[in-house]
C-alpha cells in the first residue's frame, strides 16, 4: 500500500456551507495502518455562524494528491451535492487573538493576571465564567461583570492581599477597547 497524501480537508454542512478545516503547505502523508491526529486551524467564530449546524448532515471532503474523498459522518447523511463538490469554501473563519490566545466570540472582558514568575490571559464572559482558574476559582459573580468599573472594584478587593497584579480590557465585538487596573495605562491597543 502506498501512503496517502492529504493536501486539504473541508467540511460540508447541510449541503449549504463549506468550511476549510485544514490546508497543508507541505502535504500530510498518511501511512497504512498508522493513526495520525488531524487538528483543524483554530478560529474565534465563523460567518455565517455554523455552530448550530454541527452534528447534523456533515460530510468531510478530503483532497488528496490523486482525488477528492467524501467521508460521511453518519450512515444516513446525504451525499454532497454536485454544486458543493465544485464550490470553494463559502464560510469565513475569523481569528482574533490576544496575547497569543484565541478570543472566544462571546467574551466580554480579557483579564491579564500576573505575579512574580507566572502570568495568565483569561477571558471573562458576561455570565462571569472564566476560561481559566484564578486561585481555584473559574467564575466571578454576575454583578461583578456587569461593567468595567464593577469588575475593577471586585478584582481590587479580591487581589488586594495576594500580590496579584492585573490588567482588564473590555472586548467589544472581540476588539480591545482599553487597559485598566492596578494603576495600569488606559491607552488603547490595536490587535
Amino acid at each position: 500500500m502506498s501512503p496517502l497524501v492529504i493536501e486539504e480537508i473541508c467540511l460540508i454542512i447541510e449541503n449549504e456551507h463549506k468550511v476549510q478545516l485544514a490546508k497543508y503547505g507541505s502535504p500530510l502523508i498518511l501511512d497504512a495502518f498508522k493513526a495520525k491526529k488531524i487538528i483543524a486551524d483554530r478560529y474565534s467564530y465563523t460567518r455565517p455562524d455554523i455552530s448550530p449546524l454541527i452534528g447534523k448532515s456533515v460530510v468531510l471532503e478530503v483532497k488528496t494528491s490523486k482525488k477528492k474523498l467524501y467521508i460521511h459522518t453518519y450512515k444516513r447523511t446525504p451525499k454532497a451535492s454536485k454544486e458543493m463538490r465544485n464550490n470553494s469554501c463559502n464560510v469565513s473563519k475569523i481569528t482574533n487573538t490576544y496575547n497569543g490566545k484565541i478570543v472566544p466570540e462571546k467574551a466580554k472582558f480579557v483579564l491579564f493576571v500576573f505575579k512574580e514568575e507566572w502570568e495568565k490571559t483569561i477571558f471573562v464572559f458576561k455570565t462571569g465564567v472564566l476560561t481559566e482558574e484564578i486561585q481555584g476559582y473559574n467564575g466571578l459573580p454576575e454583578e461583578a461583570v456587569k461593567d468595567k468599573e464593577s469588575l475593577i472594584l471586585f478584582l481590587d478587593s479580591w487581589f488586594e492581599s495576594t500580590g496579584i497584579k492585573y490588567k482588564v480590557d473590555k472586548l467589544d465585538n472581540n476588539l480591545i477597547k482599553g487597559l485598566v487596573g492596578n494603576g495600569q495605562s488606559t491607552e488603547k491597543k490595536k490587535y
